[in-house]
Order: structure tokens, then sequence, then C-alpha cells
């Protein structure tokens, strides 16, 4: 369905799982900042690795977010193998 939608609207970046195609930081590192931690912390990495895109919204004709910006949830593997999507972590980017 979101190739379908994709096509629609001129090759937008709507997507669901796998890499997500960040216009500033990745996902991974933007959810570890979000954690808390900053890149003195031994441990960013280790959460970032945590850390694997949900969903990406592309800016299209009927959704703005900003100049050009996509909105991306990411989730914590350990999370999203329990299915527990309390704790999903937004990352609105734009340029």
């Amino acid at each position: 369905m979101l190739a379908d939608f994709a096509d629609a609207e001129s090759g937008r970046d709507h997507q669901v799982g796998g890499y997500s195609d960040a216009l500033q930081s990745p996902i991974e590192v933007a959810a570890a900042y979000g954690a808390g931690l900053t890149p003195k912390d031994p441990g960013l990495a280790a959460e970032a690795s945590q850390q694997v895109t949900l969903l990406q919204l592309d800016e299209d004709n009927g959704m703005l977010f900003g100049d050009g910006g996509r909105l991306i949830f990411g989730i914590r593997r350990d999370q999203l193998a329990a299915h527990d999507f309390s704790q999903v972590f937004l990352h609105v980017q734009g340029h």
C-alpha cells in the first residue's frame, strides 16, 4: 500500500520499518539523546543500536511538517518484540 501511495505522490519516502531516510540525525541517535544520553556518554552507541525505525512519514500534498519535513517514529528492539508501543519515540525533522 505504501508503494502505491509513493507512486501517486511523486516518490515520497513513506515507509514501515527498515532504515529511516533521516534529513538530519538518524532516529537511532535522536532516540538515544531522547533517553537522556549525550555524545560524552559511553553508552550512547549501545543505546542507539537498540533503536529501530517503526514508521517514517514524508511530507506530501496533504501532510506538512515544516519545510520539507519528515516524521520518524522509532522504538527499542525489545519493546517492539514485546509489542509494547507505550514508549515510541517521535523525531520531527525538516530543512
